[in-house]
């Protein structure tokens, strides 16, 4: 039996990355816009924090990885369990924000760059760069 230990999210990282810099060389984005920009009113201080804060993990956005709210269906064994990106967001910005936006750095497990460019999944978007 293979077994990994990379989680699926190590692998959308790079996914994410791609799209966001396509989309920043398309000129449909700049690395230097707000997330309010992209998700009006659901992230607290989004006036604050850019797409390039997300990407390089210096946006001080909480972590919700390993959220009880998030990890409850999957040990009851419901596995395909799916939680909308929306949904996702609004429990990450419900803990303290880890530091002010720009000064720190922390990798975040999230895929909430992606989600707040096209709120599709990170697999649908991946596949309509491809």
């Amino acid at each position: 039996m293979l077994s990994t230990a990379f989680g699926p999210v190590s692998l959308t990282k790079a996914y994410v990355a791609t799209v966001v810099l396509q989309l920043a060389g398309e000129g449909k984005l700049s690395l230097g816009d707000t997330v309010e920009r992209w998700l009006p009113g659901l992230v607290p201080a989004s006036d604050r924090i850019t797409i390039r804060q997300l990407r390089n993990h210096s946006s001080g956005v909480p972590e919700f990885d390993q959220e009880p709210r998030i990890l409850k269906p999957y040990l009851a064994g419901n596995l395909h369990y799916h939680w909308s990106p929306q949904a996702l967001v609004r429990i990450a910005v419900s803990h303290k924000r880890q530091f002010a936006p720009g000064r720190a750095v922390r990798v975040l497990e999230h895929g909430l760059t992606s989600e707040s460019l096209s709120w599709r999944h990170v697999g649908r978007v991946r596949r309509c760069r491809a």
